[in-house]
């Protein structure tokens, strides 16, 4: 489509457009580097927390069975 068709479609100014689109060119690469990049470090630290939840989820049971025995 033309600039000036997909203006029209989401009704935004033909320049707006023109833009975003030399902003993207002109920062294509740095985009997709980072993004991989930071979405590895995403789920590396998502993994971490897993890794948390799960050991404070055993020491709160541990906990509860050594407080059930106390009583």
């Amino acid at each position: 489509q033309t600039t000036s068709e997909l203006a029209s479609q989401y009704e935004v100014h033909p320049v707006t457009i023109s833009q975003w689109k030399r902003k993207l060119l002109d920062h294509v690469p740095e985009i997709f580097e980072f993004g991989r990049g930071e979405r590895r470090d995403a789920a590396q630290h998502e993994v971490a927390l897993y890794e948390q939840i799960g050991r404070l989820k055993m020491e709160l049971e541990w906990l509860k069975k050594k407080a059930a025995q106390l009583q």
